[in-house]
């Protein structure tokens, strides 16, 4: 995926890519925010939300809007050119935009629940893509307490092996030590994934003759001293991010597989993430990644990775259509090995709210989609927007965005959830799963075509006192009539008393 973002962008994201284009030249707004407290963007219930703001240009009111699009607040600017300080007080878990009178979207900031994580990292489901390594301590830092804040138990990264030029045999490992053990401080698990730049070498050029990146002299050697230097931090690795050449990739990750339990036996080997393209030959792959898989499984490659792994987007695949596929190939070749999921998203342009509301939506869809239909762990793409492409629960400055608090709000509510005891809900035109976790039963539901009145308090099987919650993990009251309405592709939540 991530080679092949700006192709997407292009050719199917077009719509945000012209709204963000069109923010970039929109005059400034006439009022700035600081949001320079501890919590910086974030707060949770338990906390007044509180922030300063300042007329620029004039003076006159800012609105606060909430993910329904509702003024939830108005608060005046009397005077300009000085900071007034704002109180709102404690509100509802939700995302929250800035806006000026008529609508232009300023900041944005969310409130959620506090961080309530009592598994253990590794034993999470949730994670999320992080690209490359932070060099700068201060800012991943604040990246990273984002993310744990929000329940995120899981990060996906790249190795970021870089050979000092002085020395090509000596490695530099400072900054990614730095980030090592700013991950490990907040007791989140780290998945480390190989990358052709993680070797210095560029990529080859087959046309020339070149041979494949993984034959350079230094590669293995080059995973070796990694593993081996964080053994006891890290502990899961993933061969490479979405190989195209199937008889070279086979190969390699059998020498892959060798070199890392070689250096550290307890080191879990998670295949690569295959690309599940919509066509062969779309971003260069020669088999459809369902077909990869069964020949490496019929290549009985199966016995050098402990994980399996694949990357779906919903511009090509829907969850309930692409699982199913790879689960029935894992079935015929009786393999019950942890299957993953390390790239799933849609994008969303900053400070729209229609597509935030979208890519809100589908994010819950699409985890619980995964985890009913047999996957151990879900990472979303990406933890915050790329200059170039916004698939990110985070913009670049850290604002958050609406998917940020669906995940945080998924985590809270999924804690602890007992995967591979799910039933799928069995009302008629409602998709949905219902899920055992500690404290009971959570159903996550919505409507398939039509929106539909359902009662809730029959969804969970014996279980009629319930609450109901939407993805921003607000409070749905029962009507007179003791029904909710459901509506298309967005979710509830029904979480037993």
């Amino acid at each position: 995926m991530m080679r092949s973002v700006l192709q997407s962008v292009v050719t199917r994201e077009w719509f945000g890519v012209v709204l963000v284009l069109l923010s970039a030249i929109t005059p400034a707004g006439a009022y700035e925010c600081f949001f320079d407290g501890p919590c910086g963007y974030v707060f949770t219930t338990e906390q007044d939300v509180t922030f300063g703001v300042e007329g620029k240009e004039e003076v006159g009111a800012i609105r606060v809007v909430n993910f329904d699009g509702k003024t939830v607040e108005t608060i005046p600017v009397t005077e300009r050119g000085k900071r007034l300080p704002v109180n709102l007080g404690k509100l509802p878990s939700g995302i929250y935009w800035i806006t000026e009178v008529d609508g232009r979207v300023l900041y944005s900031f969310a409130v959620i629940p506090p961080a309530g994580r009592t598994v253990k990292s590794e034993d999470s489901p949730f994670g999320v893509h992080y690209a490359c390594v932070d060099r700068e301590v201060d800012r991943a830092a604040k990246r990273l307490d984002a993310l744990n804040q929000a329940g995120v138990g899981w990060i996906r990264c790249s190795t970021e092996v870089h050979l000092k030029r002085e020395n090509p045999d000596v490695y530099d490992w400072s900054a990614k030590s730095q980030f090592v053990d700013l991950v490990k401080e907040r007791k989140m698990s780290m998945l480390s994934f190989f990358e052709q730049c993680d070797y210095g070498n560029p990529w080859p050029s087959r046309d020339k003759g070149e041979i494949a990146y993984w034959n350079y002299p230094r590669t293995l050697q080059s995973i070796e001293n990694y593993v081996t230097h964080f053994k006891g931090k890290l502990k899961y690795f993933e061969v490479w991010n979405e190989p195209q050449n199937l008889n070279e990739w086979i190969a390699f990750t059998k020498q892959f597989h060798e070199t890392v339990k070689k250096a550290n036996p307890d080191a879990v080997v998670v295949q690569s993430g295959l690309a599940c393209c919509a066509y062969v030959g779309q971003w260069g792959c020669k088999f459809m990644a369902q077909d990869m898989q069964k020949k490496t499984l019929e290549a009985k490659a199966a016995n050098v990775t402990d994980v399996f792994n694949f990357h779906f987007y919903p511009y090509q695949w829907k969850t309930d259509d692409i699982v199913p596929q790879f689960m029935a190939i894992y079935e015929q070749f009786k393999q019950t090995k942890p299957v993953w999921v390390t790239e799933n998203g849609i994008s969303a342009a900053p400070k729209d709210m229609f597509q935030q509301k979208q890519q809100a939506e589908y994010l819950v869809r699409g985890a619980t989609t995964c985890f009913h239909l047999g996957i151990d762990k879900y990472f979303w793409f990406l933890a915050w927007d790329h200059p170039e492409f916004k698939y990110g629960l985070l913009e670049e400055n850290l604002e958050p965005k609406a998917a940020y608090v669906a995940y945080a709000v998924l985590t809270k509510l999924l804690d602890g959830v007992e995967l591979g005891s799910s039933v799928k809900a069995n009302l008629e035109n409602v998709a949905g799963t219902i899920f055992n976790v500690p404290k009971g039963k959570v159903a996550v539901l919505w409507a398939v075509e039509d929106s539909l009145a359902v009662d809730p308090r029959t969804i969970i099987p014996d279980q009629p006192r319930v609450q109901v919650h939407d993805v921003m993990g607000r409070a749905i009251p029962i009507n007179d009539q003791g029904k909710i309405t459901l509506q298309p592709r967005s979710p509830v939540y029904v979480v037993t008393k």
